[in-house]
């Protein structure tokens, strides 16, 4: 990609090996913060890349919030009642400048006391 287009301001990845291998490939050319990358997920290697700056944000869920929703979904359809088609559990930004805020480190290490 970088090759076919070496202007590109910026690139998306959807999963977590993209993510890792688009940060790689930016510090390798020494293009990181120059190309913007936006990762989907919170893998440790994602946390990291974040933090280094070869990854400008991330785009992460709420598992907490996922099962939750799931449940009361779940409970509804056990009593007849009628669950949402779609329920929007939310999804937050995080970027250098916010991942140490106590809520978006819940986030990040969710299984952290």
């Amino acid at each position: 990609m970088l090759t076919a287009a070496p202007d590109l301001a910026g690139i998306f990845a959807a999963n977590e090996l993209g993510a890792i291998g688009a940060a790689q490939v930016l510090e390798q050319r020494r293009l990181a913060g120059k190309v913007k990358l936006v990762a989907f997920g919170v893998a440790q290697a994602e946390v990291g890349a974040l933090e280094s700056g070869a990854i400008e944000a991330l785009v992460v869920q709420n598992p907490f919030k996922m099962g939750y929703e799931g449940v009361r979904a779940a409970m509804r359809a056990l009593r007849g009642e009628r669950a949402p088609e779609r329920i929007d559990t939310g999804v937050t930004v995080v970027t250098r400048e916010n991942m140490n805020e106590p809520d978006i480190q819940r986030l990040l290490f969710p299984l952290e006391r």
